[in-house]
Parts: C-alpha cells; structure tokens; sequence
C-alpha cells in the first residue's frame, strides 16, 4: 500500500469517501500499526516457526484491504490499521532474512527494488483498468488478492531464522551510535513518507496537470526500482561508506524539496517527484549495513523495519500537521527540517562509530 497510497487515497478523497484529515490519518495509523508489530516482534519474538506467522500476516493483510470495499470516514482508518497488522508480520520476517543473511545490504536492495517493481506495474495498471470503472476499490481489491496470493509463497520460507551471526559479541552495549542510527532511520522515513502521501495534492495546489500528477506516481515507483537496481549493483562496494551514501541523499532530496518550493511546471514537478522516488529505496538500502556496523550484534539492525515504519507513520502527521487542501508549503518545509534532522543523526551515529574502531571494536561487515 505505501507506494500506492497516493493513487488510492487520493482516488478516495476524491470520492468523498475520506477527508483530508482521515487520508492523513489512514497513512499514519497502518504505518504505525506496521512499524509497531515489526519492531516488537523484531525484540521479542522467537525466530521460530516462520511460516505459520506468515499465514496468519497474510490472513489479517487480507482481512484489512478487503475490509476497506464498503469503509468510509473512520471505518476506512481502522481498517488500514488491520492492514498494518498483517503487514507488521510479514515485514519482520523479512527483516529477519536480510539481517542474518551473509549479503545484507544487497539483499535489502533485491527486497525494497521488488517492492518498487510490484508497486510500479500497480500504478501503471490500476488507473487503465480497475480504477476507472471501480474508483479507489479497483486498487483495495488488487491488493487483497495479492495478499491471498502470497500465501503461496509461504512453502518456500525456512522454518525458522538462523542464530545471531557472532556469539562473541553478543554482551556488547546497545549504544549510541545504534540508537542515532535508528533515529536516522525514523527521521529518513517520516520525511520521505511524509512529502509522499501529498504529492498529488501538491501537484494540483501547483497547478500541475492530473494526467502529469498520475503520470508522476508511476514515475517514482519506477525510479524507486531504478534505484534499487543500482543498490544491488554497489552494495558491497558501497556498504562501507554507508553513511556518506546516506547523506548524498538527504542532499538529493532537499534538491528535490527546493524545486518544488518554486512553483514547478509538469517538468520540473515530475523531475522532482522521481528524485525523491530515486534516493528512497537507496535510502532504505544502506541502512541496513549503517547499523550492522554501529552494532555487530545485529539487533539494531533487526530494530529496523520497526524504526522506519514508525518514521512513515508520523511522517504525515508531522508534515501535514498546518497543512490544507490549498495551502501546502508546510509540508514541505516540514519534509526539509526533517531531513536536516536525518543528516545530524547520521553524523552522530558514524562518529559514534568511528570512536568504538579506535577503542578496538571490529563491526561484523558483509
């Protein structure tokens, strides 16, 4: 749902069935209800049994979108805060695979770059074929069936994840440097998630065209592919130098914020637009080997997810909080404060590192 809200929210505000207000709070409440469920189970789950938790994810994920058919005004937010239940399931498990897998910065790329693919073809195919004779439950469908579909994936899932990767490390503090990378990653996501739910609001407040505006999400979806496609490429290459890759792209995205400050065209907005779709899923890449190297036990890393789903859900909420249907600056304004805050905690977080490797602590690398 989180690439495709735009799409699908922005069909439903327009049906009248979900305010401003409530489409804000429907992006907020499933991305808490995800980031919630994978970060406590990411603390305190067992490793075990895999596959029935990804039967009953599916289950509720299902329930959740097929739940939002016949929801408006505050039933349609409580139901796509089932939907982040399910979701918060399967996404741990997903985490848990990166984290202990022997290549985790490319396989988080091979993950978010799948993600953008699926949401990419969504984009493309829902408005020339459900949507227009369906609205907004043309995409609500697609995504319950997808989720039934899942469950055939399931056989493949290992029954259960492997041991951390080194017990001697095991007694090591949790410190700063874990906890600065974990904010980094909230503050990344909130600002990200927080322009995204807006862009089609923002693109009509600007004058820029519908076809333009629709055109600009599919845009973004596939350069959030592109992306990853290139993460998958360098990660190792890159992994080590995370968090210079991590602020070149808080620079790339206050690029981004600025051009679109400026009243854009259709041209300039769709550049803009696909910028921000590019540095997203590098973004979410190179998180994943910044906090193995903070914390070599991995359990910031397994924190992860959790983090960045609670950054997506308050992103909305902050960047939308003076925001309304005609005046929208605050959101971006919010979005850039947001991504000067991930710069600092990302300064924090590799000096803090820095410091442990004089001190004579070796980060487990790929």
């Amino acid at each position: 749902m989180l690439g495709l809200q735009p799409l699908i929210l922005g069909a439903l505000l327009d049906e009248h069935r979900i305010s401003v207000a409530q489409l804000t709070q429907a992006a907020t409440i499933e991305q808490l209800a995800l980031g919630a469920v994978a970060g406590a189970l990411g603390a305190f789950a067992p490793r075990r049994h895999l596959r029935l938790f990804g039967l009953i994810g599916c289950a509720v994920l299902a329930l959740g979108n097929a739940g939002c058919l016949g929801a408006a005004g505050l039933d349609f937010v409580w139901c796509r805060g089932i939907s982040g239940i399910g979701g918060g399931v399967l996404v741990w498990i997903a985490t848990g695979i990166i984290t202990f897998s022997r290549s985790p910065a490319r396989l988080s790329a091979v993950f978010v770059g799948a993600q953008a693919a699926s949401q990419c073809v969504l984009a493309g195919l829902l408005p020339v074929t459900l949507m227009p004779s369906l609205g907004g439950n043309g995409g609500l469908a697609s995504l319950a069936v997808i989720s039934l579909l899942a469950m055939i994936l399931l056989v493949r899932l290992p029954s259960r994840l492997p041991n951390p990767v080194a017990q001697d490390v095991g007694a090591e503090k949790f410190g700063i440097a874990a906890y600065a990378g974990l904010l980094a990653s909230f503050l990344f996501m909130a600002a990200i998630v927080g322009f995204w739910v807006f862009v089609e609001p923002i693109g009509a407040a600007s004058g820029v065209t519908p076809s333009v505006a629709h055109f600009a999400v599919a845009s973004n979806l596939a350069a959030q592919f592109v992306g990853a496609v290139l993460a998958v490429v360098f990660a190792r290459m890159l992994a080590p130098a995370a968090s210079l890759v991590l602020a070149g792209c808080c620079a790339v995205f206050l690029l981004a914020l600025t051009l679109l400050s400026l009243d854009p065209h259709d041209v300039a907005f769709l550049g803009a637009v696909m910028l921000h779709g590019f540095i997203w899923t590098i973004g979410l890449t190179f998180f994943v080997p910044l906090l193995i190297r903070v914390d070599p036990t991995r359990r910031g890393a397994m924190l992860l997810s959790g983090a960045e789903l609670l950054g997506g859900s308050a992103g909305p909420q902050i960047t939308g909080w003076f925001a309304t249907e005609t005046r929208l600056t605050p959101v971006l304004v919010s979005a850039a404060f947001l991504t000067l805050a991930t710069l600092m905690s990302i300064l924090i977080a590799s000096t803090a590192s820095s410091r442990n490797l004089l001190l004579g602590v070796k980060p487990v690398t790929e």
